[in-house]
């Protein structure tokens, strides 16, 4: 593993600008989450439990007023979204700089195999980074670009449609957290964090539809 920052060389500040209501949500299961299989930038087919699991989470989200949404094009998410903005009737739109971040050689590989060969395969910190691939602090780049340009909608609630590495970005940079607690930070397939215009977050689920506050 490479790493490619230094704790605290990199500062980018977004509360520049004002956001409407962001949702934050990961795309459906698929067969290589199940088998422990890294995709990366890479894709596999979805899982029917996972399908199942995701329009259910749909239904629960009609409530929020969603106004558009915006996904990753890779194809577990884009069709994730599709689900969504039909469900939702809603628009939908696709923004590459939301794609999962590259983890370089390892894609295809098995996780237990790349722990077995004494790589840091989880991103234990912020700047940690897969030969050929992103780290977190990398995928800032393109993330604080993607979010100025969603800040001219700050009269909408957007729907994001993305993955557990690029959502912890997107979560890191919407709220100013320490590196060291956005990496810790969980993305289930079937929850949706809603963050509001004064930062309050909540977490909505299918086992509580009203959503909890959470602390970041």
């Amino acid at each position: 593993m490479v790493s490619s920052r230094n704790a605290g060389e990199k500062v980018v500040n977004t509360r520049c600008h004002t956001f409407g209501t962001l949702l934050l949500a990961r795309h459906v299961e698929t067969q290589w989450n199940r088998s422990g299989r890294i995709m990366g930038q890479w894709d596999s087919q979805i899982t029917v439990e996972g399908l199942a699991r995701i329009r259910v989470l749909a239904d629960i989200l009609k409530s929020q007023g969603i106004d558009r949404i915006v996904s990753s094009p890779l194809g577990r998410a884009a069709l994730t979204a599709s689900v969504y903005s039909q469900t939702l009737s809603v628009p939908l739109h696709f923004n590459p700089k939301l794609s999962e971040l590259s983890a370089g050689v390892w894609q295809g590989q098995l996780r237990i195999e790349v722990s077995q060969q004494g790589a840091r395969l989880f991103r234990s910190t912020w700047y940690d980074r897969p030969p050929n691939g992103e780290s977190y602090a990398d995928a800032e780049d393109r993330i604080g670009i993607f979010l100025n340009e969603i800040s001219s909608y700050r009269e909408e609630a957007i729907l994001i449609i993305g993955h557990a590495g690029i959502n912890r970005v997107i979560l890191k940079m919407r709220l100013n957290l320490k590196p060291s607690n956005a990496v810790k930070l969980l993305f289930p397939h079937d929850a949706t964090y809603r963050i509001d215009s004064s930062d309050r977050a909540v977490l909505v689920d299918p086992k509580n539809a009203e959503g909890r506050i959470i602390s970041l």
